[in-house]
């Protein structure tokens, strides 16, 4: 079951939207909700029951900017994959600190799209769910690799940080980085592995993720980091 939302500010538009999500979901079930403004959207998360898989935010809506939406959805922590559709290739750079899961340059392929929704199964679905496992003095321990926001290595101490707890085992870095092999995953400093799917922004010497902590880039790997997580958010 997917349940989708779709915000523009040209009917007609997030109408040929539907259809196009339609042709490339015809197996599945669907419930698609369409919203004129964003302010309608953000009135809709004020519901209980607010939910859906992804929400397509177009970034030129008529009051207030798609990214203003995607902003407040940040903030008020919904548990949506967003999407951003655009006229402007350009604005994909402005959209990578609200962390979304894509952003489609229109006229939108449907092709493109399928893509798209190929990738949300693959992340969303439990049966391609991968775990990194490690011991912590006589415990084995497992934790899905997708909830993980870094590794940091002091010695021969690895620290693996999830958004609610740390743990600390003994290994090197380099043998972590090697077992995780998960594009996602962005070698930034000698010390650190950041997913990339938990950054938040990048500033001149630093990584903000979502969780408001901030990891060092190393001076010789600012290039290849910026590089790196551009092409990820990107997906070019």
């Amino acid at each position: 079951m997917f349940d989708i939302a779709i915000c523009g500010c040209n009917f007609s538009q997030i109408e040929d939207m539907e259809k196009s999500i339609v042709k490339c979901l015809f197996n599945e079930e669907l419930s698609i909700d369409l919203y004129e403004s964003g302010e309608e959207l953000l009135d809709a998360v004020n519901n209980d029951s607010f939910f859906y898989n992804v929400v397509f935010i177009d970034t030129d809506l008529n009051t207030i900017s798609g990214f203003d939406v995607a902003e407040a959805f940040r903030r008020r922590n919904v548990n949506s994959e967003i999407v951003f559709i655009s006229g402007n290739r350009d604005a994909v750079f402005d959209s990578f600190r609200f962390h979304p899961f894509d952003y489609l340059v229109k006229p939108i392929c449907v092709d493109k799209l399928g893509e798209m929704f190929e990738r949300y199964r693959f992340y969303h679905d439990d049966k391609t769910e991968e775990y990194f496992s490690f011991k912590t003095s006589s415990v084995d321990n497992r934790i899905r690799i997708k909830s993980i926001l870094y590794f940091s290595s002091s010695g021969r101490k690895i620290v693996v940080a999830t958004q609610k707890e740390k743990f600390e085992f003994y290994s090197k870095l380099d043998e972590v980085e090697n077992v995780v092999n998960n594009d996602s995953f962005i070698r930034v400093h000698q010390s650190f592995l950041v997913n990339s799917h938990y950054i938040k922004y990048l500033l001149k010497n630093d990584i903000v993720l979502e969780n408001e902590e901030y990891i060092p880039i190393s001076r010789n790997r600012l290039k290849d980091v910026r590089e790196e997580y551009i092409r990820l958010l990107s997906n070019a």
